[in-house]
């Protein structure tokens, strides 16, 4: 009889065994199988960060949207523009100031 125990106790350890492998397995793949865990938190990163490019050039788009509007009914904001392009009111003179070239070169040290 305790001969008998044992083989039942020897099958029943065998199941467990066999259950707890597959428990892990399942979830090794549920963590890094295709469609995973970890897959799916690079997805989400991946869409904040889409999130955070669309907010961006919504931003952009509001502020040229802006620009418009105010070409459309400011006449300073339309004089403003064609002076930043070089255009100037007839008669008027327009004089181009260069720079003075940046010297590079340090000056000698004296001895």
């Amino acid at each position: 009889m305790g001969q008998r125990r044992s083989k039942v106790s020897h099958t029943r350890e065998l199941g467990f065994i066999i259950c707890l492998a597959l428990t892990i397995l399942l979830a090794a793949i549920g963590l890094i199988g295709p469609g995973g865990y970890l897959e799916m938190k690079r997805a989400e990163r991946e869409l904040e960060a889409l999130r955070a490019r669309v907010a961006a050039r919504e931003r952009a788009n509001r502020k040229l949207m802006g620009a418009v509007r105010a070409l459309e009914t400011d006449p300073h904001a339309v004089e403003r523009q064609a002076r930043e392009q070089g255009y100037a009111r007839p008669g008027e003179l327009v004089q181009e100031v260069t720079p003075p070239p940046s010297s590079q070169a340090k000056p000698p040290a004296p001895r």
